[in-house]
């Protein structure tokens, strides 16, 4: 399974340690780098809540499933996007 962890702060270094122990494949992806998704499984979101909705869609659009710390958003204008 290939994973990816956009964010690498704290939490995000603990999810990648997460799933490297689960034997994932995992490749990382701090905020401003660019988001190349093609293959990935499942992506963990764990960057500031103001940019979770964005990368989210591109994850969606990836095919791949999220995970995404909370909050999913900072307004409830833009979950009515993602759901």
């Amino acid at each position: 399974m290939r994973i990816a962890v956009i964010g690498v702060g704290s939490i995000g270094r603990r999810h990648r340690d997460n799933f490297l122990a689960l034997g994932c494949d995992v490749a990382t992806f701090d905020l401003g780098d660019p988001l190349d998704l093609a293959g990935v499984d499942g992506a963990v979101i764990a960057t500031p809540p103001d940019s979770h909705v964005e990368i989210a869609w591109k994850a969606l659009g990836a095919g791949a499933h999220l995970m995404i710390e909370k909050p999913v958003s900072l307004t409830l204008d833009d979950l009515g996007h993602l759901f």
